[in-house]
């Protein structure tokens, strides 16, 4: 026979059962939501030319930079500086954190041009500006020296910096693709202001 409290147990448990039953409902209706939003039906997102010309050079995938290069070229269109620009944003404010000291700005491009085969020609100051001015330091001469960049060698350089933060963060293939997305997402939402 049964006692009050073992019917009552029974009766806790089915109750955390059922709740438990009605959160991961939720979960999956708000994960449908967010599918049905992202992807219209039968339709593969599409991703920008420019996010590929990155994924290529940051994978170093030499056959897959080659064929959307040729693309690009064909379009007349260059360097994707805009998604450069803002994935080296994105990974910049996540790798410094709130850290704000200039010796480990410093220590990183350092770091970076011992690093990369091309690092030789990575500009120290330059490289170390365009950092600060990512993570909003104030410090003397960086805007002069940001200023005095084109669009094209800051991409050059954010380009190399970037390839340095999202070696260091060995990210799996999956994680590199969810990261150029928000960069992507992030880039979209800038430009269309």
């Amino acid at each position: 026979m049964r006692t009050h409290a073992d019917v009552y147990a029974s009766l806790v448990l089915a109750l955390v059962l059922a709740l438990a039953l009605v959160q991961a409902l939720a979960l999956l209706v708000r994960i449908t939501r967010w599918r049905l939003r992202s992807v219209s039906p039968g339709v593969e997102p599409r991703v920008d030319d420019g996010v590929l010309l990155l994924r290529a050079i940051l994978r170093q995938d030499r056959p897959a930079y080659d064929q959307v290069a040729a693309r690009l070229a064909d379009a007349g269109r260059g360097t994707p500086v805009r998604i450069i620009a803002f994935a080296f944003h994105l990974a910049a404010r996540r790798h410094f954190g709130t850290r704000r000291d200039p010796r480990e700005v410093v220590r990183f491009v350092a770091e970076a041009r011992a690093m990369l085969a091309e690092g030789r020609d990575l500009p120290a100051w330059e490289a170390e500006a365009l950092v600060y001015a990512t993570l909003d330091m104030d410090l003397p001469g960086v805007a002069q020296v940001v200023d005095g960049l084109s669009p094209g060698r800051i991409a050059e350089i954010e380009g190399q910096l970037l390839f340095k933060i999202l070696a260091d963060a060995e990210l799996t293939d999956d994680q590199l693709d969810t990261f150029l997305a928000e960069a992507q997402r992030l880039a979209d939402t800038w430009t269309s202001r």
